[in-house]
């Protein structure tokens, strides 16, 4: 059983003619060891799910990106983020949490004033919103919040604290004033689609972060 699929066409331009290169097993010493260090650090993960699998990268002929044609499919990619990685490490100490939740804020407050509109009728979309720290602090400005995860855990915990929590299939028809989506586009299939997702979801003079 194989815990990947494979992209047929390249996710930025979606040109099908991209060339190797690289092309090594998952159980190269020098790859499985870099997993071993990144991961048994963070959670629990399984690495029994890469036994027989490769690492291959492409690179598209007509735009150039280098991108993974093997990606975790769906059941893997929950699994990856469930367990492979501990949410309680992805947080560091008071002190650090602090100024991550100090910069957010300063950054929202800034796309607040770029709208000039009252913030209680300001509508947020965080994309990929993990455990709602962002969320939170655009709350505190009296903003309408609202996350898309794929987590079944964090979908649950942002239900239970008050977020409306959407799909993919259910952002059509909405817009929103603001958009972030921080280091989530690396880890999608089809990056190009989600933007393309965003862009209907964002109306003219919109804030994308």
């Amino acid at each position: 059983m194989t815990y990947f699929k494979l992209r047929s066409f390249c996710p930025s331009c979606r040109s099908e003619g991209f060339k190797p290169l690289l092309d090594v097993p998952y159980s190269d010493p020098d790859l499985i060891g870099y997993l071993r260090r990144y991961y048994c650090s963070q959670g629990h993960p399984n690495f029994s799910r890469l036994d027989g699998e490769r690492y291959r990268l492409m690179e598209c002929n007509r735009c150039c990106l280098v991108f993974q044609d093997r990606v975790p499919n769906d059941e893997f990619l929950m699994e990856l983020y469930e367990e492979w990685i501990d949410p309680r490490t992805i947080f560091g100490s008071e002190k650090d949490n602090a100024a991550r939740q100090f910069r957010a804020m300063r950054l929202i407050w800034r796309l607040i004033r770029r709208l000039k509109k009252p913030s209680k009728s300001i509508e947020v979309l965080d994309i990929g919103m993990g455990w709602g720290d962002w969320l939170f602090a655009v709350r505190g400005f009296g903003c309408r919040v609202h996350g898309l995860e794929l987590s079944p855990a964090r979908i649950k915990y942002g239900k239970s604290h008050g977020i409306e929590m959407l799909g993919w299939n259910e952002l059509s028809g909405r817009t929103f004033d603001i958009i972030n989506c921080d280091q989530v586009l690396e880890h999608v299939e089809d990056p190009r689609g989600a933007l393309e997702a965003m862009a209907a979801a964002s109306p003219p003079g919109a804030s994308s972060e």
